[in-house]
């Protein structure tokens, strides 16, 4: 996602546009990355492009804007020189009410049982040389009720590790996965599911949603089976579960039959996981699950993992952005080109600290034969 991103932007900027309009141009984007393209786009704005910025990343509206809009359910709502707000006020437009702090929940540290544990974990791909190594030796113990972090930057191995694990990556893998102490061998998404493991993606328009599809098919959808009776659909079951989600998950929207494309990012991403947690899962993969929704819908999705946690599921958390890394994590395990740099406990984890073991160093990058 965030190559691809890259390219995009790469195009964008080959255009020699007079007015150029970026959308959530760093939602796949590593720290690194961000302030390259933030360099990028003052030199643009200095040679005279007019540039709109749409971004649900509040401090990175107040650092490149010298104006701010901002629309509410489809109304405009605020327009402001940066030099005449805040970041509160523009908050507060954004979702119609003053939000709660964000800084870190004190929680008590986790002492569940282990519920999955990882072994020296590895994945390769083949390429022109041979074959390219895209983990190497990850090793992690989850336990119940808790919440472990996983940063590092573009290309780091952050995904793979939770594809790895799901059974949905490509490629040749090792090591071991125990749950409850026991050695699985997970080969596909099917056998992760009956195992009681759940990967919200982090592409929800491409892998995580159909579309075009209501909101109760897509809830539905890994449980058709199970609710059905004698080979035949149970529409009954399959509307009460999705009514269920809807309400406990706080979906806005029209009706349960409203096609899942129709809706906001937040909302699609709540769907995502509400077709996940359907299944009561006992592992919660999440990769980027705040990724292009607004602040609003974020903190929802923060106080949802809090919750999750609190009721004893086991829950691993990629994410790009370092405050929400340090805001969710209890422990957070830092990722450099495909292997394990650190494992930081909550007292010890700062941006600085994941920063330094994300770095990668010469010599890191490296080729299986």
């Amino acid at each position: 996602m965030g190559e691809q991103q890259l390219v995009e932007i790469a195009k964008a900027l080959s255009k020699s546009a007079r007015i150029l309009i970026m959308d959530e141009p760093t939602s796949a984007l590593s720290p690194a990355e961000c302030e390259r393209l933030f360099r990028i786009i003052r030199q643009l704005a200095a040679d005279g492009v007019a540039i709109v910025y749409i971004s649900h990343r509040i401090d990175e509206v107040m650092h490149l804007a010298e104006r701010v809009t901002v629309f509410r359910d489809g109304r405009h709502v605020m327009t402001k020189h940066m030099a005449g707000t805040d970041e509160n006020a523009i908050i507060s437009a954004m979702v119609g009410r003053a939000l709660l702090d964000t800084s870190h929940e004190v929680r008590a540290i986790p002492g569940g049982d282990t519920v999955l544990s990882v072994e020296r974990l590895s994945l390769s791909r083949p390429d022109r040389s041979g074959w390219r190594t895209l983990l190497d030796g990850v090793s992690f113990d989850l336990a119940a009720g808790e919440v472990l972090g996983i940063g590092g930057l573009l290309g780091s191995g952050r995904t793979e590790i939770l594809e790895t694990i799901f059974g949905c990556a490509e490629g040749r893998t090792g090591g071991e996965i125990r749950l409850d102490g026991a050695p699985v061998e997970i080969r596909s998404p099917r056998e992760a599911r009956r195992l009681g493991i759940a990967l919200v993606t982090e592409d929800r328009k491409a892998e995580g949603l159909h579309l075009g599809a209501s909101i109760t098919d897509n809830i539905a959808l890994p449980l058709v089976s199970a609710l059905s009776r004698f080979g035949l659909r149970s529409m009954s079951g399959e509307k009460a579960l999705a009514g269920d989600a809807v309400k406990a998950l706080v979906i806005r929207c029209a009706s349960i039959e409203q096609p899942a494309g129709t809706l906001s990012g937040g909302n699609q991403q709540k769907v995502v996981i509400g077709k996940w947690l359907a299944t009561r899962p006992r592992v919660l993969l999440l990769d980027e699950p705040t990724r292009g929704i607004d602040v609003g819908a974020k903190r929802e999705i923060y106080d949802l993992i809090f919750r999750l946690a609190g009721e004893g599921l086991a829950i691993v958390v990629v994410s790009s952005e370092m405050p929400e890394l340090l805001h969710l994590s209890d422990r957070i395990l830092v990722m450099t080109e495909g292997r394990q740099a650190g494992l930081l406990a909550r007292a010890e984890a700062s941006e600085e600290r994941i920063m330094q073991l994300a770095a990668p160093r010469r010599g890191d990058a490296r080729t299986a034969a």
